[in-house]
């Protein structure tokens, strides 16, 4: 194919797949480079403690739930190599409000490209055999 006729195909691609995309924020399937990954997060409150969580990220909106005692939420979502992926949650029980980015790519893909879980504490989120968290804010 001689390079003329490939640019002509390349513009074509572009103009009938690319951009009717970004016009019409049609989103596309997952598959690779796309990936899969997972977040679990489970209520380690303790004192009998029943959690209530929300879970965001720019475009979806995943609803409130509620945790009682070690009881967990999970949820599912595709990450690409070219966006920066981030989902966040908002933690309630009794008196206390607290935010946590649950997954951020820019943090975790690199160590967690697959997902991770969470047990939530007074404290904040601890990650399964790993280290704890601070809460980043209250609400």
């Amino acid at each position: 194919m001689s390079p003329f006729a490939r640019s002509v195909l390349l513009t074509w691609l572009l103009l009938t797949i690319v951009l009717p995309s970004y016009a019409f924020k049609i989103k596309w399937p997952k598959f690779p480079p796309f990936r899969k990954t997972d977040v679990s997060l489970t209520n380690s409150l303790g004192g009998n403690l029943d959690l209530t969580l929300h879970c965001k990220s720019k475009d979806d909106d995943l609803g409130i739930h509620l945790l009682h005692p070690g009881e967990s939420y999970e949820f599912s979502f595709g990450t690409s190599y070219i966006s920066q992926t981030l989902f966040f949650c908002r933690f309630l029980w009794q008196n206390e409000c607290h935010y946590f980015d649950v997954y951020d790519k820019a943090r975790d893909y690199q160590r967690w490209p697959y997902g991770c879980g969470y047990n939530v504490t007074k404290s904040g989120p601890c990650r399964v055999y790993s280290h704890c968290f601070s809460w980043q804010r209250s609400c």
